[in-house]
């Protein structure tokens, strides 16, 4: 991100005697992955030297406007090939101040961790029924980005959570239910005729829970972790916003069961030189997850 803008940077210092910047603000779209550069152009006196173009590979689209009557250049805009560019020498006569403004492309997000500090509680705050996970973000080397930019905005800065689920499930699944899905479990995993009947004879003894009253506990179970599902047991706030949440990577083992060990849970904020620094709370209704399991296999 930073590379892109100093290389805009470079190309206008290269060309200072026919223009010179003013003061330069700084919008990023996190999300989106682009950026906005807009630069306050002083249009320097005399003859000019000719097209400035800014090509680089990133750049999507730029405009001209002269300040301070903001009124349109787009004749002083050019594109060769690929290659964008403006052309002092064609500005509106008496033309003083310019506001240029420049939409590209994200390198790589990886951006982030050299401008962001992103910080919370290893462990969530025990509430006994709710855990709340508290988030901070703030901007890194705030003074060197306030002496380079007259306005910097970071827009949709994702904060990643893993909130633990294991435990609830752990705890309110009865035994007899769990050892009637392990058994499942191990039937479909096994082709051992004697080891198949053993089972089908343990199953026998655990009638609670067998056939389709087994199947449609563990697809509501299952149906929990859906993301659209689990965000109802979730509460961000303060200076964060709810984005999304996706299962875990680890999951718990077994066949029967696809359900995560924990949920990412991602939050969103925003930074800007007024603002630099944001908390937010994650909230996780764990007593009602806990609940909603136990009326499952009631």
């Amino acid at each position: 991100m930073l590379r892109v803008v100093g290389k805009i940077l470079d190309i206008i210092e290269l060309h200072k005697r026919q223009v010179k910047v003013s003061s330069q603000e700084l919008s990023i779209r996190v999300p989106e992955g682009t950026g906005e550069l807009c630069l306050a152009l002083e249009v320097q006196p005399g003859v000019y030297g000719g097209k400035i173009p800014l090509n680089i590979p990133n750049v999507t689209r730029i405009s001209i406007h002269s300040s301070p009557a903001f009124k349109r250049e787009d004749q002083s805009i050019f594109k060769d090939d690929m290659t964008l560019g403006f052309d002092p020498s064609k500005l509106s006569k008496d033309t003083k101040m310019v506001l240029l403004r420049v939409e590209y492309l994200l390198e790589d997000r990886a951006f982030l961790d050299t401008l962001v500090q992103r910080s919370s509680h290893l462990d969530p705050q025990d509430e006994g029924d709710i855990e709340s996970y508290w988030m901070t973000a703030q901007l890194k080397n705030l003074s060197v980005l306030q002496k380079a930019f007259a306005r910097l905005d970071l827009r949709g800065v994702d904060f990643n959570v893993d909130v633990g689920v294991y435990e609830d499930i752990k705890t309110k699944i009865p035994h007899k239910a769990m050892r009637s899905i392990e058994r499942a479990a191990e039937f479909i995993g096994t082709r051992d005729r004697n080891r198949l009947l053993r089972i089908m004879l343990d199953q026998r003894k655990g009638m609670d829970y067998v056939g389709g009253d087994l199947v449609k506990a563990v697809r509501e179970l299952t149906d929990l972790f859906l993301p659209t599902r689990f965000a109802s047991f979730l509460n961000v706030g303060l200076g964060f916003r709810y984005h999304m949440c996706v299962p875990g990577a680890e999951m718990i083992e077994s066949i029967l069961l696809a359900i995560p060990k924990f949920m990412t849970v991602v939050s969103r904020t925003d930074l800007s030189l007024e603002e630099p620094a944001r908390d937010g709370i994650l909230r996780y209704h764990r007593g009602r997850m806990r609940n909603r399991i136990e009326k499952i296999f009631s």
